[in-house]
Parts: C-alpha cells; structure tokens; sequence
C-alpha cells in the first residue's frame, strides 16, 4: 500500500462527533496530523490522489456547483449515473459539500431511459450528472431534449479518461474519441470546462450538521426487478463507519486499509463500505479499472473487502 505509515496512533484519541456532513467527518479525522494529508485516499490507475489533493478536489467541484446553483439553499437533489471512478467519487462529496442531495443511481438503469427519466420524477431530482460509460446517444438525447420537461436546470457531462497498467491504449483512445463526438454532435455541458472556468472560485459550505436526505443509494433490483431508493443521513453514512471500525473480527483489517472498489457506488456496499469506511480509517481506496481480468496487477493489488497493507 502506498500511504505514508499508519495513521492510527494519531487517530486513536479523536472524538469526531457523528451528526455532521460525511465530508466534514472525513476531514477532522484525516487532518490530525498534517502527515495524514500526506497519505494516498484514492488510486485509480491513472494516478494517486493523497488526502490533501483529494479534500482539494471536493472543494472544486463545490465550487462548480455553488456557481450553477447545486446547492441546499437551492433545493439541488442531483443525480448521479456514473462508474466506480475517483471522479464520481469528488462529484459526491462535493455536492455533500454544497449540502444538495445526491441520488446515486444504479448501473443498470441506463439499460432503460424510460426508467431513468422515471427515476427522475419520481425522486424530484433537480440536476442531473453521468459518466462517459452511459453517454449512449438514446440516453443522452433524452436527457437534453427532456430536461425542461424533467425539471432539470443542470445535465452535465463528467469525463473520466481511461488510463494505467491494466487498460489498453486503445480502450483510452476510444473513450477519447467518445467524448469528441458527443461534444461535437450535442454541445453538452462537460465537467472539465466547468472546472476550468469555476473550479478555483469560493464555494458555498452548507451547514456542518448532518441532513435527514443527503445520500439516495438503491437496492439491486433483484427481487421485484426495479431497484428502491434507500434514504440515508450524514449521521447513517458516519455511524455505519463508525459500527463496522469497532467489530472485532474486522479489527486485524482496520489499520492502513486497501478497500477494492468493485460494487456500483449506488448500493450501500458500494459508496459507504468501499468508500466512506477506508476513507474514515485513514486508508486507500483502489478504484478497479473496468478493463480488468483475475490477472491484472491493479486487481490482484486490491482486495475485495478490506486487506492491510
């Protein structure tokens, strides 16, 4: 694991109170110690983000959503139908940020636009945000065509170039090729414009206690066929961490911790045991790459759960 030394002697006297924002509580317990910033958060092929590029990075990305409105002062609930990437990973915690409501919809509905705009109505989403991997032209044309009717004031186009050992040059070059040709046959608004123009402005904090609807997650789907959304607090999402850190049988896993994320960020084994759990303890989470097979090194390198590193 690439961190700079455990960071559990620091952490073990912390009393972070629970009933705030998820990003807050990430923050007061990964900035104890400035050597803590120093620790790799994330690793998703392409490069490492430590702790202080990545609490850097929610800031910018609230800064682009202060700037279009995504904020709970404005009533934002916005959508989110994005792969396991770092990207969608700061979208998330950046809304947090702005304190808007953050829908994480499941993968699978993009098999079904009808499905998605219902998703939509039926959750009063107000923005709306997706990843090259669902920027299939039915889906997007939808998308721009129906956003009055939808109540959308914001559909914005987050790029996550393909990159790193275990992804093939021509997998990136297509994703690139992709992502020219929606912006040349749509003009959608894309993220890394928005980052350039507004990515350095102030941002608007929302206020630190937790909300009663900050995260919607959805179950799969399996049994009835169509996932439920599944509301939860900033005080859920802490006190979840918080639950699983104290389990003794997880106890040996608990110090600098490697999650592998595989599971789609709109389940709760996803956004809060993949991510928000290594994220609290101080560890790394390993973005596996799409392109990946059980002999890949970037898969072999990161576990399923949690592994020490």
């Amino acid at each position: 694991m690439e961190a700079a030394g455990s960071s559990a002697p620091r952490r073990a006297g912390l009393r972070i109170r629970q009933n705030q924002k998820a990003w807050s509580y990430l923050r007061a317990l990964n900035s104890a110690d400035l050597r803590d910033l120093n620790r790799v958060a994330v690793r998703d092929g392409r490069c490492n983000y430590t702790y202080g590029s990545l609490f850097h990075q929610w800031e910018r990305y609230a800064a682009v959503f202060t700037a279009l409105g995504m904020t709970e002062r404005q009533g934002a609930r916005v959508g989110i139908l994005g792969s396991d990437c770092a990207e969608v990973i700061f979208a998330v915690y950046g809304l947090n940020m702005t304190g808007a409501a953050v829908s994480v919809m499941a993968a699978y509905s993009a098999f079904n636009p009808n499905r998605v705009m219902q998703t939509i109505r039926d959750e009063k989403l107000t923005d709306f945000i997706f990843t090259d991997d669902f920027a299939q032209p039915n889906l997007l044309s939808a998308l721009l065509m129906r956003r009055e009717e939808l109540g959308l004031r914001n559909v914005i186009y987050l790029h996550v170039p393909m990159g790193g050992c275990a992804v093939h040059p021509m997998l990136g070059a297509a994703q690139e090729a992709k992502y020219r040709n929606a912006k040349g046959w749509c003009a959608p608004v894309c993220m890394d414009t928005l980052l350039s123009t507004y990515g350095e402005e102030p941002a608007y904090f929302a206020p630190r206690d937790s909300s009663d609807t900050a995260f919607i997650l959805h179950t799969s789907g399996t049994t009835g066929g169509v996932g439920k959304p599944v509301v939860l607090s900033d005080r859920a999402f802490n006190a979840a961490v918080s639950g699983l850190a104290k389990l003794e049988e997880l106890s040996p896993l608990m110090e600098s911790p490697v999650s592998g994320l595989i599971v789609d960020l709109s389940n709760v084994y996803g956004l809060i045991d993949q991510v928000h759990l290594p994220l609290s303890l101080g560890g790394t989470v390993a973005v596996v790459p799409r392109s990946r097979n059980s002999a890949s090194p970037s898969f072999s390198a990161s576990m399923p759960c949690l592994s020490t590193g």
